[in-house]
């Protein structure tokens, strides 16, 4: 094996592994959400999708960008102190800036609960996202450092202790105690912690306890013009929340948070992990003569397998919904194939937004995420009277397609690469129309096996899977599932 699928082997390894680890830590909503739609109203549910919306927020406030500039620098170094001593301070200023920033919010609870759901009864809820937010930042460098050090089987344990507890406590607090909103965000709270706990441990038994403080100031310039636009991104990518609200009321902002959170099992199940994965490896192949051609087959690769995985979720979604949920919340079918075309447009974007980081040109990331934010929030505003819920919807999609394209365009100054882009549009344009076939013979069990199918199909035909590509996934099958030797 050359030592290029070597390192191919290795990226389809670890996001094979980042990709189990993440669906663990997701799966407690998900194995739960036929319990919330049971027990929550689309109202309750709408409380609940405005208080996930404040933690976004709040998370780039008080800390956000560390755990990548983490990634950033640690590769800056060639010895281990120092690389550990990246990892300490990340970790350390995370808990100071989550925590300082908790501690000044808390005694505006209820005056947060009144702005975000229009009454100060949900204060207590405002104060466990509070405490969640502080888990979570130091969470997020923690498994930095297991993502570099390659403790990925680590990062699945802490995964499932945290699906575990949350699903333990959830069914314990909704389910006997009816305590609704507030008891989801406290299973959330207390599974969090104990992951945390482990990622915690090895992370300051390996590296320590360090503060460079010349290594924070680095991290912080090369994150601010993130950390500023992320803040602003995720401001005008969860306004539709509160134009929603204001608009049509709880109730659609309970449906808009279902469907999202339906499209979530691909964005944490398929691009997260792959994220992950890519994102550690792109800077491992920053000095590599043939980075370009390697770049161009991973946007092929993600793209091809992203519309599969898209197009199953999709085709499945409406008759699994129609089992799990009250007819209440089955108009958020409408919502998914708008919405999954957008993640796969994010995908695309942190792709060729590689030159970018390569250059350290971050403050193009500011401009490009708050043209996103922008053309996001002008769209929903524009349209909400004529599109109703659907809205916020193709405005997510035109903002994810203009960030794509300004992140393809500014790249190519810094790291030109031949994306192949008829290809892309062959593979978008196969993806739609076996989503149409879908739709129109029923949207059944059947229908969305048969558009699967075709989606393979039709991939052959139109050679977006080539010979080589099919002789390289037997030989990767061959190489790492075992098969039984025959008896004589």
């Amino acid at each position: 094996m050359s030592a290029e699928e070597k390192q191919e082997s290795k990226v389809l390894q670890h996001g094979a592994i980042y990709a189990l680890g993440t669906i663990l830590s997701r799966m407690g909503g998900f194995l739960l959400l036929p319990l919330y739609l049971k027990a929550l109203s689309p109202v309750e549910y709408g409380v609940l999708e405005m208080f996930y919306t404040i933690s976004s927020v709040l998370a780039l406030l008080v800390s956000g960008g560390l755990s990548q500039a983490a990634l950033r620098f640690y590769y800056e170094y060639d010895e281990t102190s120092q690389r550990n001593a990246v990892i300490s301070t990340a970790l350390l200023a995370s808990l100071v800036f989550s925590g300082v920033g908790a501690l000044l919010l808390w005694p505006f609870s209820h005056q947060a609960s009144y702005l975000l759901v229009g009454t100060p009864d949900y204060a207590s809820s405002f104060k466990l996202v509070l405490l969640t937010l502080i888990v979570q930042m130091a969470n997020e460098v923690g498994l930095s450092y297991l993502r570099v050090k390659g403790y990925l089987w680590l990062f699945v344990i802490a995964s499932l202790s945290l699906l575990v507890l949350q699903v333990i406590i959830n069914l314990y607090t909704v389910v006997t105690l009816r305590w609704g909103v507030p008891g989801v965000l406290l299973g959330n709270l207390l599974g969090a912690t104990l992951g945390c706990l482990i990622v915690i441990v090895v992370t300051l038994r390996d590296c320590g306890l360090h503060f460079r403080r010349l290594d924070l100031s680095r991290m912080l310039h090369y994150t601010w013009p993130m950390v500023v636009a992320g803040i602003a991104g995720v401001f005008m990518d969860r306004a539709d929340r509160f134009i929603l609200e204001r608009w049509l009321g709880l109730e659609a902002v309970g449906i808009y948070g279902l469907a999202e959170k339906l499209t979530m099992i691909f964005a944490m199940g398929f691009l997260r992990p792959f994220q992950l994965s890519y994102g550690v490896h792109r800077f491992a192949i920053i000095k590599s003569a043939d980075r370009a051609e390697q770049q161009s087959r991973a946007f092929r690769q993600y793209l091809f397998s992203a519309a599969l995985v898209g197009l199953l979720i999709v085709a499945f979604t409406p008759p699994v919904l129609r089992l799990i949920a009250e007819p209440a919340y089955w108009s958020a079918v409408a919502l998914l194939p708008i919405l999954m075309l957008k993640y796969i447009v994010i995908g695309s974007e942190y792709i060729f937004h590689t030159g970018i980081l390569y250059a350290g040109r971050t403050r193009f990331s500011m401009g490009i995420h708050l043209s996103n934010g922008a053309v996001r929030l002008a769209f929903t505003l524009a349209f909400i009277g004529l599109l109703g819920i659907q809205a916020p919807a193709y405005g997510a999609l035109a903002g994810a397609t203009c960030a794509a394209i300004a992140a393809l365009l500014i790249s190519r100054r810094f790291d030109p690469v031949n994306w192949n882009l008829s290809l892309a549009l062959r593979i978008v344009g196969l993806g739609a129309a076996c989503f149409f076939v879908d739709k129109l013979t029923g949207e059944g069990w059947l229908s969305a096996a048969a558009a699967a199918l075709a989606y393979l199909l039709g991939s052959l035909g139109l050679g977006i899977i080539t010979r080589s590509d099919l002789a390289g996934a037997m030989a990767w099958v061959s190489r790492h599932v075992p098969v039984p030797a025959r008896r004589k």
